[in-house]
């Protein structure tokens, strides 16, 4: 008989990251799906040169007007087949920029759920955080444990409002968290600067962002591009980010653990 590996222990908020995740994986199969096209267009493309070629090759020189036909027709191939490429490629962009800017939100829904239920757990933090609650709050609310559970979902939202990356991988480290690459803040600045011009810009570079990453554009004006290595080195860094945080906190909390049945019931 063989043996079934023992899931490994998660929070709550990573097996709803893990599902949302997962979720946007169908777009990489669409991309996918794009670049078998693209693919598919050149394989067409060249053995249509090829045909044309050979047609004109066959030709006498003196009939010209069979040759000038055939050079025509090749030339308006080549251009549809151009067009059609560069209608592709303009939809691999854009499918991988949002792919950006669902990966980060996915990271920091991740993150205010984590927080979120640890504050619910450890008094300590919350009294730290100085949360209190209005008085129209306190009479409109349905029950204690809903105020609780609203102040508790403000102090996690004003965690994350208060800085990027650089400034979380820092609280985190305070609080006891530990195996961050000593260069991941920097690179998840790229990541997190990309999804900001994604979303208030439309994908083409501002002086700002240039400014601040110049790896992501070379100049104002352009549309950004991601690779999919690069696209795939953004998952890798946000992985570095996520699992040490986790780690920790389920470490730190141990009845954060979620049932291995809960993910089954969502």
């Amino acid at each position: 008989m063989t043996s079934r590996k023992k899931p490994d222990p998660h929070t709550a908020a990573w097996i709803t990251l893990e599902d949302n995740l997962e979720m946007v994986g169908h777009i990489l199969l669409y991309t996918r799906q794009e670049a078998r096209a693209l693919e598919k267009l050149a394989n067409s493309g060249s053995h249509k040169f090829v045909t044309i070629m050979k047609s004109v090759e066959g030709n006498d020189p003196a009939n010209r007007d069979s040759i000038a036909k055939s050079i025509t027709k090749l030339t308006g191939e080549l251009k549809r087949i151009e067009t059609k490429r560069d209608e592709i490629m303009a939809r691999f962009d854009t499918t991988n920029m949002w792919q950006v800017v669902m990966l980060v939100t996915c990271a920091e829904a991740y993150l205010q759920d984590v927080l979120e239920a640890a504050a619910a757990l450890d008094v300590d933090l919350m009294n730290e955080s100085e949360q209190a609650a209005k008085y129209e709050d306190v009479i409109s609310a349905p029950s204690l444990g809903a105020l609780a559970l609203e102040l508790r979902r403000r102090w996690a939202r004003r965690w994350l409002e208060g800085g990027g990356p650089t400034s979380w991988i820092t609280r985190l480290t305070k609080m006891g968290a530990r195996g961050y690459p000593p260069d991941l803040a920097k690179r998840l600045e790229l990541i997190w600067g990309i999804r900001h011009n994604v979303v208030h810009s439309a994908g083409i570079a501002t002086s700002d962002l240039v400014k601040r990453h110049p790896a992501a554009a070379k100049a104002v004006g352009d549309r950004i591009q991601i690779p999919m290595p690069q696209m795939t080195n953004f998952f890798t860094n946000v992985q570095a980010f996520l699992q040490p945080t986790e780690d920790y906190f389920l470490k730190r909390y141990p009845a954060l653990q979620a049932s291995v049945a809960t993910k089954a019931t969502k």
